[in-house]
């Protein structure tokens, strides 16, 4: 016999186990075991006569809940057995709250406290309803893309009226008891963060790898719905680096970090995240990788490596997550994680690494920095240089000839010949004056 999340040794009786008895309570039950102490050693109690006859009142008056407490010997010493079952609602000790965490008792406050209570009612966070919001606080843009996502993918029915926003919100259990949820002011709200003020995304670039060197910043606010692809666009636009190859004058991209994996990165710091906390989802960019931290720890009994095979789908948000689900963005199966894990291997990227850290959850996705775009051979009559013209007036149509001649390292004459020889075989133009216009790819 030795300790573990239902098993608790201790050598005799002290009031203060009552916690112990309350956190099995509020767990999944368990055994504290009198007489044998926690290194295993058989000391039997002292007259178990009378702890048989106080310990039931005790558990009675103390924790308003019924414990089997039985008799029993081993190696001719007397011990005894608190059996305590999982209870339907939250038992407190003294106005206090505890659960089991492995082998030790650990006292419950704050979110995590709410978490409790909402479980016991079944209920999640989510779920609990916001008095005096009205329908001119949601965004009907964000509510009509939803619908036509939502048919697209077969999640609701064909004939639904996208119109009759309050039965669909009804239907979906955005709202109870007349009354919106805080699942509906998250995911379509105009300004979420009116009413949760840590509900938005930051996003952080560093120098190197040092956390304290921020180089620039953004805030998103957007509603969660709308937040995802806002999310993206801006790492790839702003803070990811990302690879071009010219074929001619056929373009391609790939991202240092394979865009589906980084989708699913960002659903499942919306979806699990701690709304009840204060700390809004951190999103940090260094040089050779970019990890995304959202509040709230892995929901029990998951773990980190059970994140790399398969494992249930545990959620703290219900309403989030079938909304998210019912526009085709997630599946119903737990294998987020491992959808990551498969892109990014399939890219020849490491494996993320996953971890609990700060009260909350972070993934971190490692990358090699890319800094100038490649270029693999193409045909004459266009050189190597002139396709990096090409190139740099793809990404920005307004460009200079000083500022080409710069980012190709060469003279400015050498540019204005360069130029001259693709304007002559029709491949660009330029737009306007030479001052105020601008250069246009010719297809």
């Amino acid at each position: 016999m030795k300790e573990s999340e239902n098993i608790e040794l201790k050598a005799s009786w002290r009031d203060e186990y009552l916690k112990t008895i309350a956190a099995f309570a509020n767990t999944q039950g368990g055994t504290l075991v009198l007489g044998i102490s926690d290194d295993a050693q058989i000391l039997g109690v002292r007259k178990p006569e009378k702890l048989m006859e106080d310990i039931p009142n005790k558990i009675s008056n103390y924790l308003r809940i019924i414990a089997g407490v039985l008799l029993k010997e081993k190696d001719g010493k007397p011990i005894i057995e608190i059996v305590v079952s999982k209870n339907q609602q939250p038992v407190s000790y003294h106005g206090r709250f505890y659960v089991r965490s492995g082998s030790t008792t650990q006292e419950v406050t704050g979110s995590a406290l709410q978490q409790l209570i909402l479980k016991a009612s079944n209920i999640t966070w989510d779920e609990v309803t916001m008095p005096m919001i009205s329908w001119d606080d949601f965004d009907s843009s964000t509510i009509n893309r939803f619908v036509k996502q939502a048919i697209q993918n077969n999640h609701i029915p064909r004939d639904v009226d996208p119109n009759d926003y309050q039965k669909l919100f009804e239907n979906l259990k955005l709202i109870r008891n007349k009354e919106f949820t805080r699942a509906a002011v998250l995911l379509f709200a105009k300004e979420p963060t009116m009413f949760f003020s840590a509900a938005g995304c930051k996003i952080g670039r560093f120098r190197g790898n040092d956390p304290t060197d921020l180089i620039s910043d953004n805030l998103i606010e957007e509603n969660l719905f709308s937040a995802p692809d806002k999310i993206i666009e801006l790492l790839h636009t702003k803070y990811l680096p990302s690879q071009y190859t010219y074929k001619g004058l056929q373009r391609k991209q790939r991202f240092a970090i394979p865009e589906k994996a980084l989708r699913e990165a960002m659903l499942n710091a919306i979806i699990h995240r701690d709304y009840s906390g204060f700390a809004s989802t951190m999103i940090r960019v260094y040089d050779k990788k970019l990890s995304v931290w959202n509040e709230g720890s892995l929901m029990d009994p998951l773990n980190v490596e059970m994140l790399k095979e398969e494992h249930p789908s545990l959620l703290r948000n219900r309403l989030i997550a079938n909304i998210f689900y019912y526009a085709g963005y997630i599946e119903a199966w737990g294998r987020g994680t491992l959808s990551i894990i498969k892109q990014l291997s399939q890219e020849g990227l490491p494996e993320p690494g996953f971890s609990s850290k700060d009260g909350g959850f972070e993934i971190v996705f490692h990358y090699e920095p890319v800094n100038e775009p490649v270029n693999e051979p193409v045909n004459e009559p266009v050189n190597k240089r002139q396709s990096d013209i090409i190139s740099f007036i793809r990404n920005n149509k307004h460009l200079s000839i000083n500022e080409l001649a710069e980012k190709c390292n060469a003279g400015r004459e050498t540019i204005k010949r360069d130029l001259k020889k693709l304007k002559e075989l029709n491949l660009i133009k330029r737009v306007g004056s030479d001052k105020s216009g601008y250069w246009q790819l010719i297809k």
